[in-house]
């Protein structure tokens, strides 16, 4: 999980400095939905302006974000390694 609050001079995004956290662990995916749910409102969730959700594709992760994150605009990353859609 990370912050995004500038842009460059192009008006790319740039990634706040020391913004990433990590979290996981052996667990179910609703485990891990309601781990990383937790984070982020620890992070300021309900204060963003902009709210994303990037997965692989996999639709576990999409049903968390359905549950979890409603309202965030969701992004797929198709430059996931071994990803499934250049086979």
């Amino acid at each position: 999980m990370f912050t995004q609050t500038t842009v460059d001079h192009e008006g790319g995004a740039i990634r706040d400095s020391d913004s990433t956290t990590y979290v996981g662990a052996i667990e179910t995916a609703e485990e891990f939905g309601f781990r990383i749910y937790s984070e982020a409102w620890r992070r300021g969730w309900d204060w963003a302006k902009l709210k994303v959700v990037i997965g692989d594709g996999a639709v576990w992760i999409w049903n968390l974000a359905h549950q979890h994150f409603p309202d965030a605009i969701q992004i797929v990353d198709l430059i996931m390694p071994g990803n499934i859609y250049g086979k």
